[in-house]
């Protein structure tokens, strides 16, 4: 017998033998002069005990809570197995009023909870360090435990403060704008990691008594999400395991290659106290875009953006080089007699997402009927393959090579050699077009950076990152080609000499191309180099056919005038390309067995008819990566025949215009 049948039996006994009473109760209910009120008070004051204690049982029994029958069925069995007394409405309708009683007093818990939780949240979000320090005083002077169990319960603490909406609710801040921010305020922003500078020893906390005649007082500061401790004397301050921490120091910076729109809808949807803050950021780098593209180099542009300190205690897993991120950290400023050069975030939370698109940073993956449910796939690959096709002279067949390459993405390494990747050559191409190109990439890509290709650019400045040892800092010197991955890059390629490369022009040619083969950059650091894997997408367009290392390189066949084919698309339209162009990237692949037979059976049969010479291993490869990217354009996720057929089209037209 179950715990709710015992307490059911025992509820059921207590009320029987008031039987009499209960009958008097029952007939009472029948007499039409008596009042529904007089008939509550009157059962309440007789089996008030029994009544109460068993309402909180049929809480726990059925679901339907304002279904009457089932309350009645409830209790039927628990007060009398043979007749129900409680189907009576009248005594329903008491049932009835005290669920009511029930509800308004938890709205008045949960009202006063809301309250407790926002004063809470006010009081972090104005003095975060406070908090913190509050934490320390009450787990280690007045509960006894050390560092490790404070540390623990802060780190706790500020996790499960940031659960929910909450980590939407701390302001926004953009990392190269003019931030007149209060030391030790809570702050939030999307950066890259720029450089990985290492670990770091803190002092833990310093307890410092302060007396006075009457009395004395205990102040706790500590040094989780501090640079240096006020009162502490660091003169005289012995450092060892018991007094010191580590944390691991990153610099960032904000994203490169961001356009405007993200920033534009960062800056609408998170409107709180610090707007100001962010509109002031927001407008710089509009300022400072308009410089660079007024003929600042990318390097130039580069060497612009201000670096922060993020540092990170108990981190789960570590940052990446390059990796895009958003933090919620305590901020601290870069300036003063103990402070560093860099402004810094103390970070307390840290969030990833493959997504890249703005809405949808809270989602780390989404399936194909997710994907779906939030954009319009069909219209929105019909809208782009149209407005390609105005770009591109009306050339069908570039236009859909040009959307392969823009969903392509490094999926696969194998050593050196990267799958899914689709590097892309428009050649016997305009200023006019590669204007055009470049204007509606920023329109509907969420990162997207242009280079000039000429031998000032390539004789000029580094390409490669470099480690600046003989700095005070030791900074990681940014180049353009230090980007996060899913970048699209544009190449305006207008070398028309290469033997007037020196040596370093040369260099950066090779790196380049390197970019291109394998996906990764080479970063100097001292004497030695390390290739660091970046998956950027490549687009050189060039009057002549490149000497550059592309996948495909197609000759613009120019059957029309160049249109403008944003005209034609409404915002909503626009909207509907950049979710498509963000979302459709990043689901996963797969061929079924089926379609694997067939292919083999197509590749065999290719190479019989031709005697081998028509299709080898790397011409199927490259079949499969079109294919791949087909789908995926799709907004599909397993490879079908007619989407094979229709990759085999469109290599044999390729293959007539090389």
């Amino acid at each position: 017998m179950s715990c709710l049948q015992k307490q059911g039996t025992y509820y059921r006994n207590d009320f029987l033998q008031d039987r009499s009473e209960t009958s008097a109760i029952v007939r009472i209910t029948n007499r039409k002069e008596d009042s529904n009120r007089q008939i509550e008070r009157r059962f309440k004051s007789q089996t008030q005990k029994s009544y109460t204690l068993t309402f909180s049982a049929v809480l726990h029994r059925t679901t339907r809570l304002f279904d009457c029958t089932a309350i009645s069925r409830t209790f039927s069995s628990l007060l009398h197995p043979k007749k129900c007394l409680l189907r009576h409405y009248n005594i329903i309708m008491i049932f009835r009023y005290l669920w009511t009683d029930y509800l308004s007093l938890l709205r008045i818990q949960q009202k006063k909870k809301k309250m407790i939780d926002d004063m809470v949240l006010d009081k972090f979000l104005d003095s975060p360090l406070l908090q913190i320090d509050n934490i320390a005083e009450r787990v280690c002077l007045k509960e006894g435990k050390d560092y490790a169990e404070f540390k623990k319960e802060a780190l706790n603490f500020c996790s499960d403060w940031l659960k929910g909406n909450r980590f939407l609710q701390v302001g926004l801040i953009h990392l190269d704008g003019n931030n007149n921010l209060p030391e030790g305020c809570l702050v939030r922003c999307h950066c890259m990691v720029q450089d990985i500078r290492g670990v770091e020893y803190f002092a833990k906390m310093n307890t410092q008594i302060q007396s006075t005649d009457n009395n004395s007082a205990v102040s706790t500061e500590t040094g989780l999400f501090r640079d240096y401790l006020s009162t502490l004397n660091y003169d005289s301050f012995v450092g060892d395991a018991s007094t010191l921490d580590t944390r691991t120091v990153y610099t960032c910076i904000s994203i490169p290659g961001e356009t405007s729109w993200v920033k534009e809808i960062l800056r609408q949807q998170y409107n709180f106290e610090n707007t100001t803050c962010l509109e002031e950021s927001y407008e710089f780098s509009q300022n400072k875009r308009a410089k660079v593209d007024d003929g600042e180099s990318n390097t130039q542009q580069s060497r612009m953006q201000k670096r922060w300190f993020i540092k990170i205690c108990e981190e789960q897993e570590p940052l990446k080089l390059n990796e895009p991120v958003e933090i919620v950290g305590i901020y601290q400023q870069g300036v003063g007699e103990n402070s560093f050069p860099f402004s810094t975030i103390h970070v307390m939370a840290v969030r990833r997402s493959r997504i890249t698109h703005p809405d949808f940073k809270e989602f780390n993956s989404l399936s194909c009927d997710e994907i779906r449910l939030h954009c319009d796939v069909a219209a929105a690959r019909q809208n782009l393959t149209v407005s390609f096709q105005k770009l591109l002279f009306g050339d069908q067949l570039a236009a859909e090579y040009l959307l392969c390459h823009l969903v392509s993405r490094v999926f696969k390494r194998v050593n050196s050699t990267n799958v899914g990747s689709l590097t892309l050559n428009f050649y016997d191409v305009d200023e006019q077009l590669v204007n055009e190109l470049n204007n509606f990439f920023d329109l509907i890509l969420t990162k997207k950076v242009f280079v000039d290709f000429d031998t000032d650019v390539l004789n000029g400045q580094s390409f490669r990152p470099r480690k600046d040892y003989e700095s005070d800092q030791e900074e990681l010197l940014q180049s353009c080609l230090q980007l996060s991955d899913d970048t699209q890059m544009i190449i305006h390629d207008r070398l028309i000499d290469d033997s007037k490369l020196d040596s370093l022009g040369k260099e950066n040619f090779k790196t380049i191309a390197q970019l291109m083969e394998e996906k990764s950059v080479e970063y100097v650091y001292g004497m030695q180099t390390v290739s660091i894997p970046a998956d950027i997408n490549v687009l050189v367009l060039s009057r002549q056919k490149s000497a550059l290392p592309c996948d495909i390189a197609i000759r613009l066949r120019k059957n029309n005038e160049i249109e403008n084919p944003v005209e034609n698309l409404s915002n909503d339209t626009i909207a509907n390309i950049r979710k498509y162009m963000s979302l459709v990237k990043i689901l996963d692949f797969n061929i079924p067995d089926n379609i694997s037979e067939r292919i083999q059976q197509y590749y065999v049969k290719m190479r019989q008819d031709q005697g081998g010479q028509s299709m080898n291993a790397d011409q199927l490869n490259k079949l499969l990566l079109l294919a791949r990217c087909l789908s995926l354009s799709e907004g599909n996720t397993t490879l079908d025949w007619d989407t094979w057929e229709k990759a085999v089209k469109m290599e044999a037209l390729y293959s007539t215009t090389v």
